[in-house]
């Protein structure tokens, strides 16, 4: 039977994972287990490794998705990319989360979503399916199937919140701490220079902790402090995100004179 691999059919499909993350990155760990960190693994070895013949459709697909996420690469033998030996040799605090939001939009499919949607409440998977067949030309008996995936895999991530919120910028910042400038006076950045994007002077502090972020917020005289730790973990940001939710003032309600 003809695959894809040989047909050329995985290059015009390389928008679109047949996996989803979860299931890409343990694909990913087999190889790695073999030595795909410092060189390639056969696929014969590969297959007996992960229980599958190589000539399955399903052996196939997970070798063409976790390269569409960007985690191996390779042809008759398979290794580790550099963002797959980042996300599982890290090198740092932060390397494994930025490598794994980096490895979640490397589909084209998944990159078009957060774009169009990060902020945003996610629309049904109905909808991203739509927009899948008709941006991208994914085939109807597969669109609703990314689109699930695409669920599933921000799940893993964690760049979905409780309210059904696509997070990933978010979950960006929260991996990549502000780096702040050392013996220097504590300036406000301009909205174009905030990373968060918002109009004021929100700045991390010089006076911070090791390991801890300061952020500081003044406004008509009066002053915001949120404390953080550097690489914020998805627990920890759900309670602050609801404790904020709390102290959320009602439309009607004036601040105090």
């Amino acid at each position: 039977m003809k695959t894809a691999e040989n047909s050329g059919q995985e290059r015009k499909e390389a928008s679109y994972p047949y996996y989803d993350l979860e299931a890409c990155i343990n694909f990913a760990e087999q190889i790695k287990s073999l030595g795909g960190s410092k060189g390639t693994v056969k696929k014969a070895l590969l297959a007996r490794q992960v229980g599958l013949a190589e000539s399955t459709p399903s052996f196939f697909q997970k070798l063409s998705a976790s390269k569409v996420f960007g985690i191996t690469d390779g042809w008759g033998a398979y290794g580790l990319t550099d963002l797959g030996r980042k996300f599982f040799y890290p090198q740092s605090q932060n390397d494994k989360q930025e490598a794994l939001l980096e490895i979640f939009t490397s589909p084209e499919a998944f990159r078009l979503i957060v774009e169009r949607f990060d902020g945003e409440k996610l629309p049904t998977t109905d909808i991203m399916g739509n927009i899948f067949h008709q941006e991208l030309g994914i085939p109807d008996s597969w669109k609703d199937r990314v689109a699930q995936m695409f669920v599933r895999s921000a799940h893993f991530a964690g760049i979905i919140d409780d309210g059904g919120f696509l997070r990933y910028r978010a979950a960006v910042h929260t991996a990549i701490p502000v780096p702040v400038e050392s013996k220097a006076p504590t300036a406000a950045r301009s909205a174009q220079e905030d990373p968060l994007d918002i109009p004021a002077s929100l700045v991390a502090t010089d006076d911070a902790p090791k390991g801890v972020n300061v952020w500081s917020y003044s406004s008509q005289g009066k002053q915001l402090k949120v404390q953080t730790p550097e690489g914020l973990s998805k627990e920890l940001w759900d309670k602050l995100n609801a404790y904020v939710q709390i102290l959320q003032p009602s439309k009607d309600e004036q601040p105090p004179k």
